[in-house]
């Protein structure tokens, strides 16, 4: 049976805003799941509605048709004009799924390989740029190298500012799906550790340890930071592929089969980005004052609390059903 929607109760001041749409880039690692094709279109369903504008989608791994994944379903909804940013690296190239190569060929749009867009940090600080002060919020739904490496970039002919100060002045938060709370224990999460052939089997990623330790250290201490405690974002399940959709249903086929659901780690993290930093019916931000710590080798991480510095970084939980 299809579980009770999240969100259920958006209302017309939906988004930091207050009825204006919230600015959003999404930075996916479309490949290896399905919720990342879920999320997607859940913004989109938004941007129709009203209540978000999708500014940018940044793919976070080396596999060259992701961004022709993302292409496809941005086609679908009509909105080609979308900036797409690749991932600069060959770092999780093997990381294909099922869904990609049958999106790509049988529903493409205008994208079809990461040979055809530019950088992430290239569409990221590009993007960023052009916004007002403490406006976009960033939903991270994948790996954390487009990040760290935003926040590594030196100014450009887009901006006069290093990454790390655009991103205090342009960005007001960051929902991340990633990590255990708590504490991971003696295993990484996906997101933060695993990834790529070397992080299968639970041998933690270099590439995607350092990131993550990387992006959660060097947030400024300005951004709110909302990361998904994996665990309980997978209690329940977005049961989409009864849905009529082309290429969704599609993809969500290839994926688990035609009449299985799937948890919404993702759709479940862009949902907590729009409502904002707030407790509400669905969930609940725990870890206030605290602050993530991730190895930046093994991908464990762990909430120091208090933080030894001042922070806007907190957890969440979602309330039982």
């Amino acid at each position: 049976p299809e579980a009770p929607a999240l969100g259920a109760g958006l209302s017309s001041d939906v988004g930091r805003g207050g009825g204006v749409p919230q600015a959003l880039i999404i930075d996916t690692d479309m490949s290896t799941d399905i919720d990342d094709v879920g999320a997607l279109c859940m913004a989109h369903a938004l941007q129709d509605l009203g209540y978000v504008e999708i500014l940018a989608v940044v793919h976070n791994t080396g596999l060259v048709r992701g961004v022709g994944a993302v292409s496809s379903i941005n086609h679908f909804f009509g909105r080609d004009e979308i900036p797409i940013g690749a991932y600069s690296g060959t770092w999780g190239h093997d990381l294909h799924g099922p869904y990609v190569e049958d999106l790509v060929t049988r529903a493409p749009g205008p994208i079809l390989n990461s040979t055809q867009v530019p950088s992430a940090v290239e569409v990221y600080r590009r993007v960023l740029a052009a916004q007002p002060p403490r406006s976009v919020v960033v939903v991270s739904i994948g790996f954390l190298t487009n990040l760290a490496a935003l926040l590594a970039s030196a100014p450009d002919a887009h901006s006069e500012l290093s990454g790390a100060e655009l991103v205090a002045s342009r960005v007001a938060s960051v929902a991340v799906m990633g990590g255990q709370y708590p504490s991971s224990g003696p295993r990484h999460e996906w997101n933060f550790g695993g990834g790529g052939s070397d992080g299968r089997r639970g041998v933690p990623s270099n590439v995607s340890a350092a990131a993550s330790s990387a992006v959660v250290a060097g947030l400024p201490p300005s951004v709110e930071a909302d990361g998904g405690r994996r665990a309980d974002l997978e209690r329940r399940t977005a049961v989409l592929v009864r849905a009529s959709l082309q290429p969704v249903r599609m993809a969500y086929v290839d994926m688990v089969g035609p009449h299985a659901g799937r948890p919404s780690w993702d759709p479940a993290t862009l949902l907590v980005a729009v409502l904002g930093a707030t407790d509400c019916e669905e969930y609940r931000l725990v870890g206030g004052g605290g602050q993530n710590v991730v190895d930046p080798v093994s991908g464990r991480n762990h909430w120091q609390l208090p933080a030894p510095r001042p922070t806007k970084q907190s957890y969440v939980m979602l309330r039982e059903a």
